[in-house]
Order: C-alpha cells, then structure tokens, then sequence
C-alpha cells in the first residue's frame, strides 16, 4: 500500500463515529438520598420486577406486587409542597419512576404528597422489609474495644435482643418504633458545646434498607427525631435512656 493509501485510509477510519452507548433501562421505580456527594440509590426495581437494594440485597416481585407497584407510580403525585424552614441542611430523599422524580424532606423543607409516602412504604413492604425482618440495630463499644461490643436488636415481628436477654413486643408500641426508625433523620452532627471533647463510647445505628449511622459520644449527638427512636428502643428493652 502507498503512502497516500495508508494516510487515505487512517483518515476515514478516524472519521467513522463511535458507536452508541447502549441506553440502560428506565426502572420502574427508584429510592435513594441526595447528600453532599451525590446521589446514592438504596432500592430499585426493574420494569420486569426483578429489584435490588443496598448490601446486596435482591429479589423479584410476584405478578399481582409488580401491577400494584405499577399502578401506583402512573398515579403517584410528584409535586413537593414548602414545608417548615430548615435550621440545618436537611436529608433530602428521591422517588424516581418513569414519569419523574420527587424530592423532599421528613420534617422540615419539601413535603412530598401522601402518594409519594404510600409508594416508597409499599415497595419497601414487598422487598426489604420482607426479606429482613430487623427493623434496627444498635451496637455501642468502648475506643478499641469493639470486640467487647453491646448490641440491640430489634425484629420486625417484635421479637429483641441484648447482651442480657431477650423479649417480645407488639401492638402499637412496635408499630411506634419501627415508624420511628423508618422515618427518623440518620445524621449525628458535632455537640457545638463539646469542642475538645473526649469520646466515652462508640455507638454505630443500622436500620436495613436505609443505611448505618456511627456517631462518637458525647462529642456528637442524633439527630432529635433519631434520639426519639432509640428512646423507644431502650423503652421496649427496658433500658434507661
């Protein structure tokens, strides 16, 4: 091949434009947070039900779950509402279905529609909560001492656990605390009073389906919404708060 061939051919191989990026498919339905680093998806499911969730969790949904599913996201109302004004930044969740998304926040800022809530609630009753039943778990240690860790836990069936034994609860006292931790803000910010603190204890929060928490105490507190929770919790075992 001549010289002008090869730079002949070199040019109109460079001209060719790359292929296309295959476009991924729209899920039926998304949850997640937006945080100061982006976006972080904490449940999916797929047009055909297949789901996924955060700590590689799967499964599928039966035919009658993934029309209701459906049914809802064609008629769930995306539009936010002005809530109460913010003191901090608040913890701002996203519904993503096929139509759109809706931003909003739990107790001050944007307010999601009622049908926001009942959709997140019933997608979350056919996946996470279905195949985990532990509504929450508390664990609390000394620096370098996590192997000599204390933990509660708590089922959704109302069966706890301790250090020190075990029980069971119902009714509206479970129902108030599994509402509690489902809704409560997972954030622990610095005690502003406390500036050369020292750490007593460790104390690290998992509430499956919407992540884990690890705060130090005394130097950072929960948020007044999860300290109201784990009021509960200890409540329930019979643990001073």
């Amino acid at each position: 091949m001549s010289l002008i061939a090869l730079v002949l051919a070199l040019s109109i191989t460079n001209d060719v434009p790359p292929a296309p990026r295959p476009m991924l498919p729209i899920p039926l339905l998304e949850t997640g947070l937006m945080s100061e680093t982006g976006y972080v998806a904490h449940l999916t499911i797929a047009a055909d039900g297949r789901w996924t969730a955060t700590g590689d969790q799967k499964g599928e949904l039966a035919k009658e779950e993934l029309a209701q599913i459906a049914a809802y996201a064609d008629q769930v109302v995306l539009t936010s509402t002005p809530g109460p004004r913010c003191k901090s930044t608040p913890v701002i969740r996203v519904l993503r279905v096929q139509r759109g998304e809706a931003r909003y926040a739990d107790e001050c800022g944007p307010q999601a529609h009622a049908s926001v809530r009942l959709l997140v609630a019933q997608a979350e009753a056919f996946t996470l909560k279905r195949v985990n039943p532990m509504a929450v778990r508390l664990d609390r240690w000394e620096p370098g001492k996590s192997e000599l860790r204390q933990s509660i836990i708590l089922l959704r069936s109302g069966i706890w656990t301790t250090d020190n034994g075990a029980g069971n609860t119902g009714g509206q006292e479970l129902a108030d605390a599994i509402a509690a931790f489902d809704s409560a803000v997972l954030d622990a910010p610095t005690v502003p009073e406390t500036p050369d603190c020292s750490v007593d204890h460790i104390q690290q929060l998992e509430v499956p389906g919407r992540g884990t928490l690890r705060w130090s105490s005394p130097c950072q507190a929960p948020s007044p919404t999860l300290a109201a929770a784990i009021a509960k919790l200890f409540t329930i075992v019979g643990l001073p708060r």
